[in-house]
């Protein structure tokens, strides 16, 4: 059985996981290809437009009437096998998403719906320190 983890939302370089600070640069320890060093400073949350995380806010809230507020997290955290059956489960209904939405459909939120699967994924990720597509199987 895998040891529950908490999870810190500060912000952390994804390639050596130190802690980032918003205001600084970071020199990752890491080479990048072309033997340079990485340098990341905190995301710029202002170039985003607005409307991309009110649609995925939209449908955390869709989820959070239906199945409980945070519900989703549990599915994550409980153990690294639940977490495999619901990044499984978040990537097909991306997937399934993007295929009605490339045909036309426009019977829900497709957007939405893929923001929020990439956003969970991206939980996963951060939250069992490896990529959603090796607990998924692929």
């Amino acid at each position: 059985m895998s040891e529950r983890r908490t999870v810190s939302m500060d912000l952390r370089c994804r390639q050596c996981d130190e802690a980032l600070d918003p205001d600084a640069t970071h020199a990752c320890k890491y080479k990048m290809g072309g033997g340079s060093t990485r340098s990341e400073k905190a995301p710029p949350y202002h170039l985003v437009p607005p409307v991309g995380p009110r649609r995925i806010s939209w449908r955390f809230g869709l989820g959070a009437e239906k199945h409980g507020e945070g519900n989703w997290m549990k599915s994550i955290t409980d153990s690294e096998q639940a977490a495999a059956a619901f990044c499984k489960e978040a990537y097909n209904h991306m997937i399934e998403h993007a295929g009605k939405m490339v045909t036309g459909d426009t019977s829900d939120d497709h957007l939405g719906a893929i923001g929020w699967a990439v956003c969970v994924l991206a939980y996963a990720e951060q939250f069992w320190g490896k990529p959603s597509w090796t607990l998924i199987g692929r």
